[in-house]
C-alpha cells in the first residue's frame, strides 16, 4: 500500500510525519529522494535531519536525493549505509555513491564535503556532535587506519580517501580509542 492511499488526508509524504508529531529536531529522515521544495522548507523549519543513503537508492533504483536541497537550507545531513537495501557497510562506498548522486542531480559535491558528511555530518544529524564525528579531546575516537597513496596536495588525500575503493583493507580499527582485537597494527604510523 502506498503512503498516499494509507493517509489520504495528508497533502504530501512529510505531512504524514508532521501530523503524528514526528517531525522535529530529533527526527532523522532517511532517503528523501522525492521531497518537494515545500517539504524541504518545512523539514528545515522543523530542524529535522537527513540520513542520505545513496548506495541504497541506486541499488533500489529509487532515484537520487538532491543533496543541495538539504544543505542549501541548513538541514543537517549525514551519510548512511542502509544495508537493508544497500550493498555495503562501507562509508567509503557510500561517499562514492553520494558523489555519483550529486553529479546526477547536477550539483557536484567535493570529496572533502562528502567525507565531512560521512563523519562530522553524521554526528550532527544524530545530535551527537559533542561526542562523535571529529578527532579532538572529549570525543570518541572511532577510526580506521588505511594506507594512503603518496600525494602532492591535501585535496589528493581527500580524493584517495573518498574514491579509492580498491585500496587495501584497514590496517587497524579503533573504537572509542581502543584497538579492536584481531586488527593488525603495522608500525608506528598506526598509533
Amino acid at each position: 500500500m502506498h503512503t498516499a492511499t494509507a493517509f489520504p488526508a495528508a497533502r504530501d509524504y512529510l505531512e504524514v510525519y508532521e501530523s503524528h508529531g514526528l517531525s522535529g529536531p530529533r527526527s532523522v529522515f532517511a532517503h528523501c529522494v522525492h521531497l518537494s521544495d515545500g517539504e524541504w522548507d518545512r523539514l528545515a523549519a522543523a530542524g529535522g535531519a537527513v540520513a542520505h543513503c545513496p548506495d541504497s537508492n541506486f541499488f533500489l533504483g529509487s532515484g537520487c536525493m538532491r543533496l543541495r536541497a538539504a544543505t542549501g537550507r541548513g538541514i543537517r545531513v549525514g551519510l548512511g549505509t542502509d544495508v537493508g537495501a544497500g550493498r555495503s557497510f562501507s562509508l567509503r562506498q557510500v561517499v562514492a555513491s553520494a558523489y555519483d548522486a550529486s553529479l546526477i542531480a547536477g550539483a557536484p559535491a567535493t570529496a572533502e564535503e562528502l567525507l565531512w558528511l560521512a563523519t562530522r555530518g553524521g554526528a550532527c544529524a544524530l545530535g551527537m556532535a559533542a561526542e562523535l564525528g571529529c578527532l579532538q579531546p572529549g570525543h570518541s575516537a572511532d577510526l580506521a587506519v588505511i594506507d594512503a597513496p603518496e600525494i602532492a596536495a591535501a585535496d589528493g588525500l581527500f580524493d584517495a580517501l573518498a574514491f579509492r575503493r580498491d585500496a587495501a583493507p584497514a590496517r587497524a580499527v579503533f573504537v572509542r580509542g581502543a584497538l579492536l582485537r584481531g586488527a593488525v597494527a603495522a608500525g608506528p604510523e598506526v598509533v
